[in-house]
């Protein structure tokens, strides 16, 4: 190595670089020292190559468990059949035949009929519902005739609703009639939860006009039950109705 007295600084000098003067600490450069320097180089360069090649060896292995993953989807089998699965295993079906459950401390299978979905029930245990409205065998008439500023409450108890329902399904019938010059009006409001109501008909009617709507409209079931508010203008209806027919829940 160079006899300099700052050999760090001699080190450090870049290959190439133009030769130091005569002053420099670097100065008395001998073929001995030269030779020691391009040693200790070759030395360095080859621990670098060295780490590279252990770097594109890791690397390599990673490409290959990459490439196993993405091959395995592909070779998995494309006919349907009874199979076997471990629930813990993370494996993941567009389409299963049913779901591995538990039942009362027993391991069980949850089937779901065609077009059918699990829900979560009061009991707080998993079943199964079908998607889309339950209809009554024939429309039950909750509400026929006149009305006033009055509220009306119909429990829901005597008509089998479904565990999961939370709508009612009904066929709302408003009308009126003024009997003097000017329009009114006449509204019905339900109650959407504790406390809190939404407008769902509404009617202006004059002395020569008579005014009516019929809808048929998703009515929530709160605490059990169909929770109406009719509402009249100041002015006086000598005829009106208001009808709720019961056709089905969702």
């Amino acid at each position: 190595m160079s006899n300099c007295a700052n050999d760090n600084l001699c080190d450090q000098t870049p290959i190439g670089s133009p030769a130091p003067d005569a002053c420099s600490p670097c100065g008395n450069l001998t073929e001995e020292s030269a030779v020691g320097m391009l040693k200790e180089l070759l030395a360095r360069q080859c621990a670098l190559e060295t780490k590279v090649n252990n770097w594109h060896l890791l690397l390599q292995r990673e490409r290959n468990r990459t490439s196993a993953l993405e091959r395995k989807p592909a070779s998995a089998a494309t006919s349907r059949g009874a199979v076997s699965v471990d629930v813990c295993s993370g494996e993941q079906f567009d389409e299963v035949d049913s779901l591995v459950s538990c039942k009362d401390g027993t391991s069980a299978r949850l089937n779901l009929p065609e077009c059918h979905v699990p829900v979560g029930l009061p009991s707080g245990k998993v079943g199964s519902a079908a998607i889309g409205p339950t209809w009554l065998p024939a429309a039950v008439v909750l509400k026929s005739g006149t009305f006033g500023n009055t509220s009306y409450s119909y429990p829901m108890a005597a008509y089998d609703v479904p565990e999961c329902a939370k709508y009612a399904i009904c066929e709302i019938t408003l009308t009126g009639q003024a009997s003097s010059a000017g329009q009114m009006s006449g509204t019905v409001y339900c109650d959407v939860a504790p406390g809190f109501e939404a407008r769902i008909a509404y009617i202006i009617a004059a002395p020569s006009a008579p005014g009516g709507t019929v809808m048929m409209v998703w009515v929530p079931i709160v605490n059990g039950s169909l929770e109406f508010r009719t509402q009249l203008s100041t002015l006086v209806f000598p005829t009106r109705a208001f009808g709720v027919k019961l056709l089905g829940f969702e």
